[in-house]
């Protein structure tokens, strides 16, 4: 699935961007994510900028499952909102059964979280928590066109 996700971003984004966290898509015999720190295991995919000498984002690519809800795992939220002290980071996500992107900002997916509007599950039985959200909500809840002029 994250793969679709991310073939999506390198067709779709037609600003600047630059490969910047682990190319899972590469090959992944040399280094295991699970060998490396949280951390490190999760830095952002991109570095974005809109235009040349405009201040630069991380961008962090998700898919959606056929459930259509968008699953945020508790270690990468965290590991994330390390990353966003040093750069703004944002989520660029797939609705691949809709055929349409949404960019929402790690914080506003943090404060999603905090009003009630995901629920808690698990994956690996427990092991792996995480936050669902559904496609549409985050859609709606976008704060890219309120917020992009900082990136201009």
């Amino acid at each position: 699935m994250w793969h679709h996700s991310e073939d999506a971003f390198e067709q779709r984004w037609e600003h600047i961007k630059h490969r910047f966290g682990m190319n899972q898509m590469g090959d992944e015999t040399l280094i295991e994510p699970w060998s490396l720190s949280p951390f490190i295991r999760h830095t952002p995919d991109y570095i974005c900028k809109l235009k040349s000498g405009a201040q630069a984002f991380l961008v962090e690519v998700q898919g959606t499952g056929k459930d259509m809800l968008h699953k945020f795992k508790f270690e990468k939220l965290e590991m994330l909102g390390h990353w966003n002290k040093h750069q703004d980071v944002w989520f660029w996500l797939w609705d691949n059964k809709n055929q349409r992107e949404t960019l929402i900002s790690l914080n506003r997916i943090r404060l999603l979280i905090a009003q009630g509007k995901a629920t808690r599950d698990s994956f690996d039985g427990g092991k792996r928590p995480y936050w669902a959200l559904p496609v549409g909500e985050v859609y709606e809840q976008s704060d890219w066109y309120e917020s992009r002029n900082r990136y201009m």
